[in-house]
Parts: C-alpha cells; sequence; structure tokens
C-alpha cells in the first residue's frame, strides 16, 4: 500500500521500539533513501530523515493550543508523592541469588575459553530478570535448565556466538507459548563449551533445594503487594466514592502471573483477574470486561494488554 499511495501519514505513540531494524523498516515505507544499508547493517540516514519524522510532546501540544488562544482539553497529570515503593529481598534469597552469580561465573569462564561469552552474558541477564520477578519464575528456569542437561544435545561446530545467542533470550513474557509450557529457552550452545554437565545440574539442584525454603511469605516483593501496597491503593479509591478500586499489576513472565494469582486470591477479598497471550480474544475480552465492571478487582496481565487496549477503567497500575 505504502509503494501505491501518493501520500503517506504513519502515528504512533511508540515510533522506537529499541531495534534499529524495524525502526528501519518503518522508514523505508516513506522512502528507500531513508534507509542505509542492508539487513542487519542497515541504519537510518539521519539527515534525510529530519525531515520526514517529527515528534510531537505534550508540551508542544500545549504550546500549540495557547499560541491559538484555546484552551487545552486534556488535564493535567496529578502524580503521587509515593510512586515508587522499595522492597528488601529475603535474606534467605539473597544466598540463593549470590549462588546463582557463583555458577553463573563458572560458567561465563568455560564459555570465554570456547569464544561464547555473549551467549553466556545474555543467559545471566535472562536468569537475573526472571529472579528478580519472582523465586517461582527462577524456580521453573532452574527446572528446565536441568531438564535440557539430561537430555542429548550437540551444537554444530560452525555455530557461532551470534547464532547461538538467540537461544538464550526469552522469546516470550508468557504471550507466545502454550499453556503450560516453560517459559524458558535455555542456552543450547552452552551445553556444548566443555563444563562437565553433571557438576552444572549438581549445581541447579543445589539451587533448587535452596529455593524450597523460599516460599511466599519469604518473598519480599509479593509480601509488599499483600500487605501493603493494593491494600493501600483501595483505600484511596474507596475513600472517593466515585472511584473503583481497580488495580492492575504488570509482569514480565507467565510463571510470575500464575504464582500472583494464587497468593493474591489467598490474601485480598476481590475479584482476581489474569490475562496473558493464551487466551482467545473472546476470553480476554471477557476477563477484561469483567475486572472494568467490577468495583473492586485486581488484574494481573503480561503485556499482552500494553498495546490497543483502553486501561482507562483501571484506578492504579502497578509495573
Amino acid at each position: 500500500i505504502a509503494q501505491k499511495c501518493k501520500h503517506l501519514l504513519l502515528l504512533t505513540a511508540t515510533p522506537h521500539s529499541g531495534y534499529t531494524d524495524s525502526y528501519c523498516s518503518i522508514l523505508e515505507m516513506l522512502g528507500k533513501k531513508l534507509v542505509l544499508g542492508t539487513g542487519a547493517n542497515n541504519k537510518p540516514n539521519f539527515e534525510l530523515g529530519k525531515n520526514h519524522v517529527c515528534q510531537r510532546t505534550r508540551k508542544d501540544i500545549k504550546a500549540w493550543f495557547e499560541s491559538a488562544n484555546r484552551e487545552f482539553p486534556f488535564p493535567e497529570r496529578e502524580p503521587q508523592e509515593k510512586t515508587e515503593v522499595g522492597v528488601d529481598l529475603h535474606k534467605n534469597y539473597r544466598t540463593v541469588l549470590n549462588k546463582l552469580d557463583e555458577l553463573l561465573d563458572a560458567i561465563q569462564a568455560k564459555a570465554k575459553e570456547v569464544h561464547r561469552e555473549n551467549a553466556a552474558e545474555w543467559f545471566r541477564l535472562h536468569l537475573h530478570r526472571r529472579a528478580l520477578s519472582s523465586p517461582e519464575a527462577l524456580r521453573i528456569s532452574i527446572t528446565n535448565r536441568i531438564k535440557k542437561l539430561e537430555a542429548p544435545f550437540e551444537v554444530a561446530e560452525n555455530e557461532n556466538d551470534e547464532q547461538l545467542s538467540k537461544f538464550v533470550v526469552d522469546e516470550s513474557t508468557g504471550d507466545r507459548e502454550a499453556e503450560g509450557e516453560l517459559v524458558i529457552q535455555a542456552d543450547e550452545s552452552l551445553l556444548n563449551i566443555g563444563f562437565s554437565r553433571d557438576v552444572e545440574r549438581d549445581g541447579w539442584i543445589k539451587l533448587l533445594l535452596d529455593l524450597e525454603n523460599i516460599g511466599a511469605e519469604r518473598d519480599a516483593k509479593l509480601q509488599a503487594l499483600c500487605q501493603s501496597v493494593i491494600p493501600e491503593l483501595f483505600e484511596i479509591a474507596e475513600k472517593q466514592p466515585q472511584t473503583p478500586a481497580r488495580v492492575i499489576v504488570f509482569t514480565s513472565y507467565k510463571d510470575t502471573l500464575g504464582y500472583y494469582e494464587k497468593h493474591l486470591k489467598e490474601s485480598l477479598r476481590c475479584l482476581v483477574v489474569t490475562l496473558d497471550g493464551s487466551l482467545s480474544e473472546a476470553e480476554r475480552t471477557r476477563r477484561f470486561n469483567e475486572f472494568s465492571e467490577s468495583r473492586k478487582a485486581v488484574l494481573i496481565a503480561t503485556d499482552v494488554i500494553s498495546e490497543g487496549v483502553n486501561l482507562q477503567s483501571a484506578s492504579c497500575m502497578i509495573v
């Protein structure tokens, strides 16, 4: 369509997702000369692009209305005095994370010898994200890693670090997987770096045993949500009769979503609804409507509702 149009106007709130190739694919719709290079080596032609791309912030729009002597139609933001909540991890969980780093250090040292340190670094980052999401997400990641170590797998000798690193990143935030599937896609390249599988497996098994002592009562973030953050938000909303007490909790991983759902239902006397990418469009709509029509509810969701969903019915969001 872009090639057949005489004029093309593209509007978006998020033009750049952080990936240059995606941004370049949009620019190319406006003109082939706006992108330099091809494939993975492409980049925007900033000199030409400045005549085709413009950004308007809230400040710019407000200035435009003022210059036209018109009333600014959008309400001013009213930030809460307390927008961030600090949580100290339980000392037992910190011990687990220290042991996790010790094992990852050993893996990374071996990976460096075979020039796969980038894959090892991505693997570390992925597990850190999972660990900070919830102990449950880390437990499932470790369980999956043990299964991979116990299964036969061979990596072709001509595979390079850049090609293999794609296995490290969890392709999904819980939204591209079938129900019940483990989310982590551990890096297969790290199974063939000369590090003893038995030694590594024993290390993960010990960590798994340590995680058994990290129940919900020792999950500081979960306890903060259940005992203070969400109850306080409910209390604020309930003081204003016209404001429903509806809170959205975002999480990156579906494993954490299920974990939160179980414990929030046990702790909070309200409706708890979940949304993730495994649900059909009809079921997502039904659940979201159930949340939007409730007087007091919590919606736990992955990024499946981060785009194209009107979240104005919520009184607050926790990310």
